[in-house]
């Protein structure tokens, strides 16, 4: 397909094509993903054939809130033929932003067993969003915070005593 876009379903759906798929760097695949299930609340595109990427990109829409580690077989890839070419800008590992959110990316998925590797279809995992700058800073004041609370504790001096007539003070500090 030289430019254009698929959308497997009309709302969510499967899409099967027996043959071979070419795309290219002017296609996109737009997945909508509203839940965990192939074909009624996410896309799908199943190919009996040969798929070739062609740095085609990949867009889509997010209409719920996926849980850490939900995965999404958006290309069921079957036979044992590996992708030709990748999608553009994301490689074996990386992460893309769908919707506002942001997902690991496999080209090795397995649908069959429901697995993150291990098979050749592309799949997506949800992975939690990576934190506002302002989010880090107040996890930053937080940590050097209770740090100081602790040293400060520790820096407290020590009494004891084992007999009543001899008095021992130590100071730790770390």
């Amino acid at each position: 397909m030289n430019g254009g876009t698929i959308s497997p379903g009309n709302s969510p759906g499967i899409l099967t094509i027996n043959g071979d798929v070419t795309l290219s760097s002017t296609s996109t695949l737009f997945i909508e993903l509203n839940g965990t299930t192939a074909g009624s609340s996410y896309d799908q595109l199943v190919v009996n054939g040969q798929v070739n990427l062609g740095n085609a990109g990949l867009s889509g829409s997010l209409g719920f809130t996926p849980a850490e580690g939900d995965l999404f077989f958006i290309l069921n890839n079957y036979g044992s033929d590996p992708f030709v070419g990748l999608l553009a800008g994301v490689t074996q590992g990386s992460s893309v932003n769908l919707g506002g959110s942001n997902f690991l990316v496999s080209y090795s998925g397995n649908t069959a067993g429901g697995t993150f590797l291990g098979g050749n279809d592309l799949t997506l995992q949800f992975i939690s969003a990576v934190p506002e700058p302002s989010t880090w800073a107040l996890i930053a004041v937080t940590g050097a915070g209770a740090g100081w609370c602790y040293r400060r504790q520790r820096s407290k001096p020590v009494v004891s005593s084992s007999k009543p007539s001899q008095l021992t003070l130590s100071i730790i500090s770390a």
